[in-house]
């Protein structure tokens, strides 16, 4: 099954549908627990300007961890939060 969603990923990736291709990817590795390829994913995703907030699944929890991209997934989220409060 792994393999094969591999190959899946891979056929996506050249697809041209950036946005679409990146989150996928980044899922599909955080589900299988390929956390260096996740990662990579996730960067790209943020790196062409697209919202942490749509990076809430359990699957991404893993990452929200890690030391590299806990300040990229977190720090906006509590800054939106902060701002609404803060909003009569």
């Amino acid at each position: 099954m792994a393999a094969k969603a591999r190959v899946r990923v891979t056929a996506l990736l050249t697809s041209g549908q950036q946005r679409l291709t990146l989150y996928t990817a980044a899922l599909v590795y955080a589900v299988l627990g390929d956390r260096d390829l996740a990662r990579r994913y996730v960067t790209a995703y943020l790196d062409s300007g697209h919202s942490p907030a749509d990076l809430s699944l359990p699957w991404f929890d893993a990452l929200r961890r890690d030391p590299v991209l806990r300040p990229r997934l977190i720090a906006p989220a509590v800054a939106a939060i902060c701002e609404a409060a803060a909003t009569p």
